[in-house]
């Protein structure tokens, strides 16, 4: 993408004036703002289409794509603007005239999707320019000149897009080719045991990288995930896969396993589930090819064996055996969600932890997360306060980390607002008090190095492989499926983890 400090121009809404039948809403005179281009393809390239605040049509002019960025930057309201050169529709639209250029604004951003109007269009975003490293989502530092300048790993106007590459096919990273059409698979963790310079724990010059992740057994999808789900080992000697099945780590029901060393070297899986089945709920055996049959039906979700602890395992050597370990945490005033939900933490080097937990805001449930810490990985765990404010998004199953700078991001599944289904992200100083942004980190459209566009219903379950110094992102995981938790598409409910690379080359 490319990203570039503009000011809003006058003369592109006096333009517009002399063009157009009505002038388009009051400007902001002189607002400095950054603009990002999705695509430099008008024809193939993906667009931003959505509700419009205003259009108007440009005259004939080497500049108009400039004129339409400004006049985005010079409106209060407007996040997005789509670049229509020239108006092929014979149909008016706000304005828009067949053959002559014109620029649409928004208030939104929509998701990227394909473009299927038979005309060329350019979409991007804008957002004010930057006073402090935080316009920059902490993913970055903003200039003199009042534009963010990215650290490599990320982009967009507010440095909080990632900068995925595009992969050459959507080869899943797990399951692995013998198992593919008959497995669902959910989330991926993966962590890195030997590195190639001989500094890891075995002391190795040889890479590999194990992935813990819930599996749904008996060829089940994502639909029995509650009766159904085991965490699984694979091993990899690419951070991409594909991935070769090992053991089960934990049988039913174990689900959304996150692995991490901590300072003393011991590696630990936080999960949830007590692995010892569902009493009156048996794993479903009315499935196939991946898929869900009509029969099952589960209860709603474990957390743990015991209302008041969280549970994680803990072994010496990534290849077991693992051991239980139930940690105690206590609530807050803030945070009465019975138990520790999808956890995920960072360590400090005296090994004390930063968690983070869906269920901090009881007023939303599961749509919120919250923050919690403990002086070791044995606990005890406290709760503190909510990700957010009740306005914020709705988010879920959280990824956190400390970056190169000491500053905390957190990514997640995000239910609501413009971004639907994609990745939200966070950002903080202290690990404390929090800032969504309103950004989607990646969306739930895979586009492969052919330019093809992959649309996916969901997205979830992120997690982030990071290069040798634990702060830079390089690897993004996901799960991608059609699946819908409402049942209006049983049969699709098959699912896959899938790894895409980082660039940090650009």
């Amino acid at each position: 993408m490319f990203r570039v400090a503009v000011t809003g121009r006058a003369l592109a809404l006096v333009v517009c004036c002399a063009v157009a039948s009505s002038c388009l809403p009051p400007a902001v005179a002189a607002k400095r703002c950054q603009a990002a281009i999705d695509s430099h393809d008008p024809v193939h390239g993906p667009i931003r289409s959505g509700p419009d605040i205003a259009c108007h049509p440009l005259p004939d002019g080497p500049d108009n794509l400039q004129v339409c960025i400004d006049s985005c930057c010079g409106l209060e309201q407007c996040r997005a603007f789509s670049f229509n050169s020239p108006w092929v529709l014979n149909v008016s639209y706000l304005g828009c005239r067949h053959g002559l250029d014109c620029c649409c604004l928004k208030r939104s951003a929509p998701t990227l999707g394909p473009n299927t109007y038979p005309m060329n269009i350019t979409t991007g975003l804008v957002s004010p320019g930057c006073a402090t490293d935080h316009n920059c989502s902490l993913n970055g530092e903003c200039q003199a000149s009042g534009q963010c300048k990215c650290d490599a790993e990320w982009q967009g106007p507010a440095c909080g897009q990632l900068r995925l590459v595009r992969p050459q096919t959507l080869r899943p990273a797990y399951p692995p080719p013998a198992f593919v059409a008959n497995t669902t698979s959910w989330g991926a963790s993966v962590v890195l045991d030997s590195p190639s310079d001989g500094t890891g724990p075995n002391h190795s010059t040889t890479n590999t990288y194990h992935m813990f992740l819930a599996e749904m057994t008996h060829s089940c999808g994502m639909s029995a995930w509650s009766t159904n789900s085991i965490i699984r080992h694979a091993v990899s000697s690419s951070p991409e896969g594909p991935f070769v099945r090992k053991e089960v780590v934990r049988p039913e029901f174990a689900h959304n396993p996150t692995a991490v060393r901590a300072p003393d070297g011991t590696y630990l899986i936080y999960h949830i589930g007590c692995g010892n089945g569902r009493p009156g709920y048996p794993p479903c055996t009315d499935c196939q090819g991946g898929k869900t049959g009509k029969s099952c039906h589960g209860p709603g979700e474990q957390m743990a064996c015991s209302s008041t602890t969280t549970n994680l395992l803990y072994a010496s050597s990534l290849d077991g055996p693992w051991k239980e370990w139930n940690a105690n945490f206590t609530l807050s005033p803030t945070m009465t969600w019975p138990g520790v939900d999808n956890p995920t933490v960072t360590f400090f080097p005296n090994g004390s932890l930063l968690m983070l937990g869906r269920g901090g805001d009881p007023r939303r449930e599961s749509e919120s997360d919250g923050v919690i810490t403990a002086p070791s990985w044995r606990g005890p765990y406290t709760f503190h306060t909510v990700v957010g404010s009740p306005g914020s998004p709705a988010v879920e199953d959280p990824f956190v980390w400390q970056d190169h700078r000491g500053n905390f991001h957190a990514l997640f599944h995000k239910f609501t607002d413009e971004h639907p289904g994609s990745g939200g992200h966070a950002f903080s100083t202290d690990g404390f008090s929090w800032t969504l942004t309103d950004e989607a980190a990646y969306t739930t459209v895979v586009t492969t190095a052919d330019g093809t566009e992959h649309p996916f219903n969901r997205r979830e379950r992120p997690h982030l492989l990071f290069d040798s110094t634990g702060t830079r992102p390089r690897v993004l995981y996901t799960t991608l499926t059609n699946w819908s938790s409402s049942g209006a598409n049983l049969g699709h409910d098959n699912a896959f983890s899938f790894a895409q690379a980082i660039d940090v080359e650009a």
